[in-house]
């Protein structure tokens, strides 16, 4: 292989020959500088929606304009049935050529919807779980402050219009176009069209909110009364009825798309970590709905090659294969893209200096960077070159004596450093953005059920009971004693009703037993609306049952563990033994939750008891929580004060500090110094809503914020 001073251009990439620099700025000062803002603290894929960490147009250029040619395609003949698969190996960016792909739509103007699905984890509830990422996708800004449902209304108004004009009839506006856009989109479900003509005909944010959350087919008791659909608790349907619900309402959707001409791509992202058989098989229907029924869907799957070759399609159908039987490869950085990606993170982050910044970090990478290198392998050099020669990143411990066993030991704490940094940076990343983790039962006892896994007091498993989702046994302080979980985000005040009363029924069977209720905060109401339910809650916490009211805090700890879990599974995170580099698998992940995880999701005590009443943010306490820093003055719920003071507030603090950037944690702090009371959690979310005024970069050692 070529090494980076090899004879190469240098036309992307600056100079590799920059001395030591004795010259410019001291060499010490510069690693200090570039340790305490790190652009390469994280390698990992940006959200495509977040504004930072910049692209290099020219790396796999040839899989954005394939992708494109495909949305032409579909724009032009919404019924054509074409899906799109990307392979490309760990590291090579299928996550972040999401976001090229959304900045591509967005800069050319183009009229589609972009759709980032997560990784199914539940055969059963594909259909479901893929509607509630279509609409939480379709509530993201487009361009220009509207919202990409805004789009597709605007556009589904001007084809009615043009219908309208063309056969010569009256142009009605409102909810009086119901029965007319009924009859031309033929086989549509009238509460789906009259949902979405709602939302194009209000002001009402409050109202919108819940047409969105009814359009991912959530349940909620005000919604036959405020949306004028039938009373029905989905919470309480069969997981086969909602299956077939949600399918209605994507192929709804598509008759909106044909209608309307806009094509939308939807992107299945991190399918790697998907292993069951049947977890393939049911994805390979989803697809098959999108590609032969439901009119204007494009999907795009991205997977590694093994994968593909070696599972996916030895599973799927041989239709579902046929359809990706002409995948498009991604490759890995040339020289020049390794130092323009080196020199475009270190420019994204510093306003001054980046020039010596760059050449001295260049001079420390000359003979380690290669060609064909993925850019998760070059950011992860980076990252290590500003800590070698013997400097240590803060949170590292002393190093082993050369022994075997202490080369062993370095390793393993190296890796739980590693992992428990990416546990708390997809932390940050749902703090910052809860609306892309909206209330979700499943994925809150996915993320209970790994915790219980890792603490060998307890032995569970999943119940038929739709209430108490887990049951088994516990051995805590030399007895055993049965237990029970109920995890419940439904908005009717029945179901939750019904789900303490689970709860009182058990404890009052099994006094010397552990009952845990947990649910999202933002789907629990007061005692104003939810009498009974509070009534029974108190019963609950009377007979020592533990509730766990997630808040933002919670919210992150909780689902932040199910996007890391995904990370893992899909070999997204890099680990450096002596052996070399390597991915993250199943294996890391069940050994550090094991042995490195910290956090106590339900909070048990060191007695083995529980508390009777859960934190008032429903997070995790003890351990190293990643997500309550210790330095967390004023407010841990989701309130932000006056925002106009905010805003002067943090735009002074960064503009006052000595690279225009301050780690979250510490702008907390000098905001309540200022007299500006806001918590950890509130404060990412309200920055990450602020995207014209700052950027948010999310790693292991905390978020970082700057100014854009």
């Amino acid at each position: 292989m070529d090494r980076l001073s090899g004879g190469q251009s240098d036309s992307e990439g600056g100079d590799l020959k920059g001395g030591d620099l004795s010259g410019d700025l001291n060499g010490g000062d510069i690693r200090a500088q570039l340790a305490e803002n790190n652009p390469f603290a994280s390698s990992a894929a940006p959200n495509p929606w977040d504004n930072a960490n910049p692209d290099i147009d020219s790396l796999n250029r040839a899989v954005v304009e394939h992708i494109d040619q495909l949305l032409r395609m579909k724009r032009r003949e919404p019924a054509l049935p074409l899906a799109g698969l990307i392979l490309g190996e760990p590291g090579t960016g299928k996550t972040h050529m999401l976001k090229r792909v959304l900045g591509k739509i967005r800069k050319n103007g183009q009229i589609a919807i972009f759709v980032a699905v997560r990784a199914f984890m539940n055969p059963g509830s594909v259909m479901r779980d893929l509607l509630r990422e279509v609409f939480i996708s379709m509530a993201r800004e487009h361009r220009d402050g509207k919202l990409q449902i805004d789009l597709l209304l605007g556009e589904l108004d001007e084809s009615y219009h043009e219908r309208c004009r063309e056969k010569g009839r009256p142009v009605l506006s409102g909810m009086d176009r119901l029965s007319p856009l009924k009859k031309q989109l033929l086989g549509i479900d009238r509460d789906f069209l009259r949902c979405l003509l709602l939302y194009a005909d209000t002001e009402d944010a409050s109202l919108k909110e819940d047409i969105l959350f009814w359009l991912m087919g959530e349940s909620d008791e005000s919604f036959p009364e405020r949306l004028g659909v039938p009373d029905c608790d989905r919470d309480a349907m069969a997981p086969e009825a909602r299956e077939d619900e949600a399918s209605k309402m994507l192929l709804s959707l598509g008759h909106v798309l044909r209608y309307a001409r806009v094509p939308m791509l939807v992107c299945f992202d991190q399918l790697d970590g998907m292993d069951s058989p049947d977890l393939i098989n049911a994805w390979g229907k989803v697809l098959s709905l999108l590609v032969n029924d439901v009119s204007g869907m494009l999907p795009l799957a991205f997977l590694r090659a093994d994968t593909w070759n070696h599972r996916f399609s030895r599973v799927l159908d041989s239709a579902v294969v046929q359809r990706f039987s002409c995948p498009v490869p991604m490759g890995n950085c040339s020289l020049d893209q390794a130092k323009q990606l080196v020199r475009n993170r270190i420019a994204a982050f510093f306003v001054e200096g980046a020039e010596e910044k760059y050449r001295w970090l260049m001079t420390r990478l000359e003979g380690k960077l290669r060609v064909g290198y993925s850019p998760r392998t070059v950011i992860d050099l980076a990252n290590r070159a500003i800590h070698e020669d013997g400097t240590e990143t803060p949170s590292e411990k002393p190093r082993g004596t050369g022994s075997p066993t202490a080369a062993v030991t370095d390793e393993v704490r190296e890796a739980e450093r590693t992992l428990t940094a990416a546990y708390r940076e997809e932390c940050d990343k749902v703090a910052s953005d809860p609306n892309s983790w909206p209330p979700n039962a499943d994925q809150l006892l996915d993320a209970l059920e790994m915790w219980l896994g890792s603490r060998p007091e307890f032995n569970v498993s999943r119940s038929d009971d739709k209430y108490v989702r887990l049951s088994g046994q516990r051995s805590a302080a030399g007895r055993v004693t049965p237990c029970a979980f109920i995890v419940l985000t439904a908005r009717n005040h029945l179901s939750a009703a019904a789900a303490l009363k689970r709860g009182v029924d058990f404890l009052s069977t099994h006094p010397d037993g552990l009952c845990c209720y947990v649910t999202d905060k933002r789907v629990f109401r007061g005692p104003k609306n939810w009498r009974k339910v509070h009534e029974l809650l108190g019963q609950f916490r009377a007979l020592k049952g533990r509730a766990i009211i997630l808040g933002s805090g919670g919210c992150a700890a909780w689902y932040g563990l199910v996007a890391f879990r995904n990370k893992v599974c899909n070999g997204d995170i890099a680990l450096y033994p002596s052996s070399g580099q390597r991915a993250t698998t199943r294996e890391d992940f069940s050994r550090y939750m094991k042995e490195g995880f910290r956090p106590e999701l339900l909070d048990l005590g060191e007695d083995g008891e529980t508390s009777p009443d859960g934190d008032a943010d429903g997070g995790p306490k003890g351990g190293s929580t990643p997500v309550s820093p210790a330095a967390k003055p004023g407010s841990s719920d989701g309130s932000v004060p006056d925002e106009e003071r905010l805003t002067r507030a943090v735009l002074s603090l960064l503009k006052g500090s000595p690279m225009k950037m301050m780690g979250a944690e510490l702008l907390v702090g000098a905001l309540h110094r200022e007299g500006v009371t806001i918590g950890y959690q509130a404060l990412l979310a309200w920055l990450n809503r602020q995207k014209a005024l700052f950027r948010l970069y999310p790693s292991g050692n905390g978020t970082l914020v700057a100014m854009v």
